[in-house]
């Protein structure tokens, strides 16, 4: 074959592989997206150095702490908030849970009528039973029962008043995330629940909503 008919043999085969209009705009598209991908990826990069350069040059070090500072105080901040939201659903859902158990008013399972008696009763419990000093002292025990609160075993001790009044003292072993409740108090469907913790003991108090507000501080 000689020299020209080769060369419009290659001339025929390559124009026979030319790409069909719809493959070389598809192609044209990720090329061109690619390319704007980079360039945007270069600018981005290209600002943070020149505002880092900024920065951190000879006389503006006092700016750049200043500018550190705030970074880390709305990066802490953000955190806080979330924590703070976290801790406002957890003591919604132990109190929730709670509410159920106190409106339910189960049978009790002991009837002794004392903290000590009770604690030698209900020897399933991974803690010792306590009598918080904030409870109002005409509190009567009546009984008592094993629950759970946050799917850890707990004791639910009712209680009266001398009017009558029903009111129940949940305790269970102060463990993760029980910590992060600080002193809480809920209002729902006319009781009052609250919540608090001491002496390795997280403690829940329900009864009714004019009552329980003002007294078991």
């Amino acid at each position: 074959m000689t020299k020209k008919l080769l060369d419009e043999h290659l001339v025929t085969y390559y124009n026979a592989k030319k790409l069909t209009p719809e493959r070389k705009k598809e192609m044209l598209a990720l090329i061109n997206n690619g390319n704007r991908k980079q360039i945007d990826s270069q600018k981005k990069e290209s600002k943070l150095l020149h505002f880092l350069h900024l920065l951190f040059r000879p006389g503006n070090l006092a700016y750049a702490a200043v500018v550190l500072v705030f970074s880390y105080a709305a990066y802490h901040l953000a955190g806080v908030s979330y924590q703070s939201d976290f801790q406002t659903e957890l003591s919604a859902a132990v109190s929730q849970e709670i509410a159920m158990n106190h409106t339910s008013r189960f049978k009790v399972d002991f009837r002794e009528q004392t903290i000590a008696k009770l604690a030698k009763q209900m020897d399933k419990l991974d803690f010792t039973l306590l009598l918080p000093a904030r409870l109002p002292s005409s509190l009567k025990i009546t009984g008592a029962r094993y629950c759970s609160i946050r799917g850890k075993i707990a004791a639910q001790i009712q209680m009266t008043d001398g009017e009558g009044k029903f009111y129940t003292l949940y305790q269970t072993k102060l463990v993760e995330p029980l910590t992060t409740i600080a002193d809480t108090q809920l209002n729902l469907a006319g009781n009052s629940y609250k919540l608090w913790h001491e002496n390795g003991v997280f403690f829940g108090f329900a009864g009714p909503a004019e009552v329980v507000g003002g007294s078991a501080q």
